[in-house]
């Protein structure tokens, strides 16, 4: 009787555990007509079977399903189908382990593989949205990076200024906190080392402001269009945004004009 007792409670544990297992997987499996349950013996061994089945199109492109839980915790496995390029980010985190969401290493490695793909971080954890160190790295492959960056760090100055000095510069502002687009010490340092497109990016307020604005046509004579309506027709701006065009022609003209003797030479 004893050793029935022991056997019915080591049968219930089992249970147990199996259907634990199977809740634990249920949020990254999916199930309907395009993907049926899976087999364990159809299970991808490795990330080029995969990748093979997706490349030769064996097949549907892929079966969720067909990975295993040591899968989707293989940074190796998942950084293979990263570099082929074929996954969204939101396939790509359904397959992965909800842990690596907080890896560096992990969602660096997407974002560096898919042409400045930014768009990961918005599957990255949020403590690691607020790591200014880990962010700071973000910012280096992609200024647009900002855009999912803490709250906290959208209002740090310093933080959006290494962002604006970036690859896309003055757009970085856009995802900038409302605060930093409305200071006009910081917008005009922004104009000086990017230029006057960032009249674009910058609080309405400002573009009310004559020497903001005077500070943009003085290096992008286009930038009157986004002024105020009641600059717009400033005659003293207006003269400021042609002459620094007809400078920008000029020195676009002796540029070709050098180039051309050098061809000649």
């Amino acid at each position: 009787m004893f050793f029935i007792r022991i056997l019915v409670v080591a049968t219930f544990i089992f249970v147990a555990s199996s259907h634990a297992e199977i809740a634990l997987n249920k949020s990254n499996l999916v199930v309907d007509a395009l993907h049926p349950p899976c087999k364990k013996d159809e299970m991808y061994k490795n990330a080029s079977e995969m990748v093979g089945s997706l490349l030769f199109n064996k097949g549907l492109p892929f079966n969720p399903n067909c990975i295993s839980r040591s899968q989707r915790k293989d940074r190796m496995f998942l950084k293979e189908l990263v570099y082929i390029r074929h996954y969204t980010n939101e396939q790509l985190f359904n397959i992965a382990d909800k842990s690596l969401r907080k890896n560096q290493a992990f969602i660096t490695d997407v974002v560096v593989a898919n042409d400045e793909n930014y768009d990961a971080l918005a599957y990255a954890d949020k403590g690691l949205r607020k790591n200014r160190a880990f962010m700071l790295k973000m910012l280096r492959i992609t200024s647009y990076s900002l855009e999912y960056a803490s709250d906290d760090l959208k209002k740090d100055r310093r933080f959006v200024w290494e962002a604006v000095k970036g690859n896309f510069g003055s757009s970085a502002l856009s995802n900038a906190d409302i605060s930093i687009r409305q200071d006009k010490y910081f917008v005009l340092a922004v104009i000086q080392l990017r230029g006057g497109e960032a009249l674009f990016y910058v609080d309405d307020n400002l573009k009310k402001d004559r020497d903001v604005v005077l500070a943009a046509v003085k290096t992008y004579p286009k930038a009157i269009k986004w002024a105020h309506r009641s600059l717009q027709q400033d005659q003293d701006l207006i003269a400021v945004a042609n002459a620094t065009k007809k400078e920008q022609m000029l020195k676009s003209q002796r540029m070709q004009k050098e180039i051309r003797e050098r061809r000649e030479h």
